[in-house]
């Protein structure tokens, strides 16, 4: 997975140069938080559905590069905007809320790894 991710990372530093600032920080994070995302869920397909350390890894590693994109939005593009910040800060609200109800509910959780599952290796695979 390094040398695609490596090729993302040079493209999108190519992006950053000569095409727009913003398009190439937005492929030099999301690309790698998505194909971490994709990684994580076939470690976990393939460990029973069981969550091990290396797919919360990639999990995590995911999470933080869509923060790290959001909050590069909430600089870039409006400085000193009550928007930005608030965007930025609900969003951290909400994991921790979806963090609550996936620890709360088992059949919602359920629910989500059935449509991920469906979506993903179904849908897209």
């Amino acid at each position: 997975m390094s040398a695609p991710v490596f090729g993302l990372v040079c493209f999108s530093a190519m992006l950053f140069l000569f095409v727009q600032p913003l398009l190439g920080v937005a492929a030099a994070l999301l690309g790698p938080a998505l194909a971490s995302t994709l990684l994580g869920l076939m470690r976990w397909k393939l460990a029973s559905w069981r969550l091990e350390s290396d797919s919360k890894t990639n999990f995590a590693v995911a999470a933080l590069l869509l923060l790290a994109f959001e909050g590069a939005l909430g600089v870039w593009v409006r400085p000193y905007s009550w928007t930005s910040v608030s965007i930025l800060f609900m969003s951290l609200n909400l994991v921790s809320a979806l963090v609550g109800l996936a620890s709360s509910s088992a059949d919602v959780l359920g629910a989500a790894v059935g449509f991920v599952e469906w979506l993903v290796f179904d849908v897209f695979l």
